[in-house]
Order: C-alpha cells, then sequence, then structure tokens
C-alpha cells in the first residue's frame, strides 16, 4: 500500500476532474451544435440534451466550488476504490450519480456538495465487486474515469444516435 499513499488523490485532482468533466461537457455541446440537422433521429430532442449538459454543468460549478473542503480520510478511500475498480466502472457509478444531480436540480440535495458526492460514489463502489487487478495509481485512473468525448455518453442514446470522433 506504500504506492497508494504516495499516490493519494488531492482535492486539487478531484477539482481538475470536474473542471474537465464541465469543459468536456461544453465542447460536446458545441461539438453537437456543429453538426448538420440530418445527422438526428427524427425523434432527437435538441432542447431536453441541451437541457440536460446545461444541468450537468450547473451542478458541476457547485461540486467545483466545494471540493476543496474533501476531508483527508474521504480522499484516501477515493483512492483506495479508485485502485481497486476499473476506471469505466467508477465512470458508469459518476454517470449515474450525475444523472440523480441533474434530475434533482436542488442546491439542498444529498449529493450537493463534493463531499457528499464522493461518499455516495465510495458508498456505491463498496457494493461493487473489485476487479482483480489493480489499477496503477489512482490518478491514471481519475483519467479514465471518464471520456473527453461525448462523456455523459448522449450519442450512445437510442434517440440520438449521432457519430462521435473517435478518442
Amino acid at each position: 500500500m506504500a504506492e497508494q499513499a504516495s499516490e493519494a488523490l488531492t482535492s486539487k485532482d478531484i477539482t481538475n476532474f470536474l473542471r474537465r468533466t464541465s469543459v468536456a461537457i461544453e465542447l460536446d455541446q458545441l461539438y453537437v451544435d456543429g453538426l448538420p440537422p440530418d445527422s438526428f433521429p427524427p425523434e432527437y430532442d435538441d432542447e431536453m440534451w441541451r437541457d440536460w449538459r446545461a444541468n450537468h454543468r450547473e451542478f458541476l460549478r457547485r461540486l467545483i466550488s466545494t471540493a476543496g473542503k474533501l476531508a483527508p480520510t474521504e480522499l484516501r478511500e477515493l483512492t483506495s476504490a479508485a485502485i481497486a475498480h476499473k476506471p469505466e466502472d467508477i465512470g458508469k457509478v459518476v454517470l449515474e450519480l450525475f444523472a440523480e444531480l441533474a434530475v434533482e436540480r436542488d442546491s439542498k440535495s444529498e449529493l450537493a456538495t463534493a463531499d457528499k458526492f464522493f461518499e455516495a460514489l465510495i458508498r456505491v463502489l463498496h457494493t461493487r465487486p473489485r476487479h482483480k487487478d489493480r489499477f496503477r495509481t489512482a490518478r491514471s485512473s481519475l483519467l479514465r474515469w471518464l471520456t473527453v468525448i461525448d462523456p455523459l455518453c448522449i450519442a450512445r442514446d437510442p434517440e440520438c444516435g449521432y457519430a462521435v470522433p473517435r478518442r
């Protein structure tokens, strides 16, 4: 576990992750705005998905504003989880929690601060099987939780179906 202690996630790592995610969502919207209308199926609801991205960015701003207050014990637990689980599995849970926040849109939500959000993430990950091959470092895992292109996986929704550039 010496590696884990030397590679522990910091509040700055978490803040950077949240900022990168917000920027990726913004860039995703710009990408979609530039697509020709025939890139989308008739049932695609531009306003709904635009609001979905905007709602995510709104609560990400709240999480960013409180990320500096994460307790060292929580950061250690998050580090352990990041090493023990596949990044894509963590990313799925992050997206589930993001969706909960985006739907609630309530600043009093039990997930509305970074400490509560990451406590919930850790709690869910404790119920999931650990990956047999530990990830090398928590930071390298964190960078792979969400994709830079289509971070909210909107293009994969059957209603959307537009093409996304390769990573």
